[in-house]
């Protein structure tokens, strides 16, 4: 099983196994036949339970099935379809086969509380042994993204794919992992082997719709994206869809369309209705609840990234945790933790209990440090960008606390947040409309600073076109902030990248490194910047140095 952890293979082998697909024109039991003698156990354990829960299991697969009945999916199936069968010795050797050991109920709530992403894949992969269910092994490529990047769940996605071709989630999910990667040639070969073997062609026309808008030009992309059906795709790929939809237009200089695009994908991705006003009022309540002092905070090497997102913070933390020294953490559940204390505590009109701040500074402490691995690191970094609107809650919880705050045109950080395909919460629902992007950009800024200002000792501000110009001189001012010398490390950002999960959608970008230079499209939008709603934009982009519109 450790062959499957860690890919053998090179991620160009991974993706030829699809020809593997090749054999399913010999039909359900000849294809899973085959798979079922595969030395890949997932594989070989994944055929045999489709063709035990179909009684397609041919005589020549008997003693295949017996060996495999050490896996208990495999050996509850088997057990039932020998006695069914009248093939009482098989039965008889079935029940005689030891199973695997394992105690993976208990280690995977271990596993979960300490978030031990490998211990979590190898459970993940066991679950899928015992019970013969795919979706342990879609868990199980998560984990193991979050452990090395997309190359280390690679296999996984290939085996999801071999293992229940008929479902095209799969497929679409290993096609957006090497599209996030930026792996196009390997997403190129994908196409070329599906569609080969005439597999997954709505898939692939999304996907080669994608690549055409970078190689072939935007209308190429089009033509193929309108010939996608969106009936033979899951109904939640419909926002991926106009994403892509979007993206082409944009390519186009078709702006107006673009925009109307990008608008259908944030409503197509709020479903349910939502309330825009919901977190700028929580963080009202938060600036305006009483809360006693907690004493001197002794951790005076942790710091916290704010900012707002699509202000080159991604950028800024894969820089950062290239660092020997440093230890980042994206958007992880520290502040949700405090946030919890909160709600469960606060009741209007009544000043919080002598003891919050120093309670709620101990949850938040304990969920980084469940969550530090990095040996050697001395200086920790917590990135929530869009925390900046509690700023005036932060200095009651954390009243010494030292910051590094990312600086971007608002123009660009406000367009960008709308355009991007955020999941829904009650901070990322303001982006579901221009108008309200500009609202809540304004209100954070506000929010941060009447708290803070430019020339603040505890924050150290990074401007997003500096980084990109010039790397190395603003990441030293970084540095010299935190406490920690240069490290030629920092140079290879874009190569660990790679090695980390995509949780935000800067990712595609940031594995680009520096060659794309600074990202601005906001003149392309003036339109929408000639609103009345973009005007409260116009005092930060004063106030930040930048060209204004108006």
């Amino acid at each position: 099983m450790d062959d499957v952890i860690r890919a053998k293979d090179s991620p160009t082998a991974e993706i030829e196994r699809l020809w593997t697909l090749d054999k399913m024109n010999l039909g359900p039991a000849g294809y899973y036949g085959a798979l079922a003698n595969d030395e890949n156990e997932i594989l070989a354990v994944g055929a045999a339970n489709v063709l035990l829960d179909q009684a397609i299991v041919s005589s020549e697969l008997f003693d295949t099935i017996v060996r495999l009945s050490r896996f208990q999916s495999i050996q509850l199936r088997a057990y039932e379809f020998f006695v069914e069968n009248f093939e009482h010795r098989r039965a008889e050797a079935v029940l005689a086969t030891p199973l695997r050991p394992s105690d993976f109920v208990k280690a995977q709530l271990i596993a979960k509380y300490n978030d031990d992403r490998v211990e979590l894949e190898r459970i993940e992969i066991e679950r899928f042994f015992r019970t013969g269910e795919v979706e342990p092994l879609s868990e199980a490529a998560t984990a193991a993204e979050s452990i090395a990047g997309w190359k280390r769940a690679l296999p996984l996605l290939v085996d999801l794919v071999l293992i229940n071709p008929q479902r095209s989630a799969w497929a679409l999910r290993l096609g957006n992992t090497l599209r996030q990667a930026n792996e196009h040639e390997l997403l190129q070969r994908f196409c070329e082997i599906v569609d080969k073997i005439e597999i997954f062609p709505n898939v692939s026309l999304l996907f080669r719709a994608a690549l055409a808008g970078r190689e072939k030009g935007p209308d190429e992309g089009l033509r193929l994206l309108d010939r996608v059906s969106l009936k033979k795709l899951p109904k939640e790929n419909e926002a991926q869809i106009v994403t892509i939809r979007a993206e082409l237009l944009e390519r186009a200089g078709r702006f107006e369309d673009a925009y109307r695009a990008f608008l259908l994908q944030n409503k197509l991705l709020r479903g349910d209705p939502f309330t825009p006003g919901e977190f700028a009022q929580e963080a009202k309540a938060k600036a305006a609840a009483p809360v006693a002092p907690a004493g001197p905070d002794p951790r005076t090497d942790y710091f916290m990234m704010l900012g707002f997102p699509r202000s080159g913070t991604t950028l800024l933390e894969n820089a950062l945790a290239s660092h020997p020294l440093i230890e980042t953490f994206e958007e992880i559940a520290s502040f949700a933790a405090v946030n919890h204390l909160f709600r469960t505590t606060f009741k209007p009109g009544q000043p919080l209990p002598s003891d919050f701040a120093a309670r709620a500074r101990a949850r938040y402490y304990t969920e980084i440090d469940r969550r530090t691995n990095k040996s050697g690191a001395k200086i920790f970094i917590d990135k929530l960008p869009i925390l900046a609107a509690q700023a005036h809650f932060l200095k009651k919880i954390f009243p010494k606390k030292r910051y590094i705050f990312s600086i971007r045109h608002p123009y660009d950080v406000v367009l960008s947040c709308f355009k991007q395909a955020f999941s829904p919460n009650i901070a990322m629902d303001n982006f579901t409309t221009f108008e309200d992007s500009c609202r809540v950009y304004d209100f954070t800024m506000n929010q941060w600073f009447t708290a803070f200002d430019l020339d603040s000792p505890e924050v150290c501000y990074v401007r997003y076109d500096r980084l990109v110009t010039d790397l190395k001189g603003e990441i030293s001012r970084a540095l010299a902030f935190l406490g920690v010398g240069w490290s030629d490390e920092i140079l290879h950002f874009a190569e660990r990248a790679g090695e980390r999960r995509v949780k935000t959608p800067s990712y595609a970008k940031v594995r680009a490194g520096l060659s794309l230079g600074v990202q601005s499209s906001w003149r392309n939008y003036a339109f929408l910047l000639k609103m009345k709603e973009a005007r409260p934009l116009d005092r930060w982009a004063k106030l930040f140095g930048y060209e204004t519109i108006a």
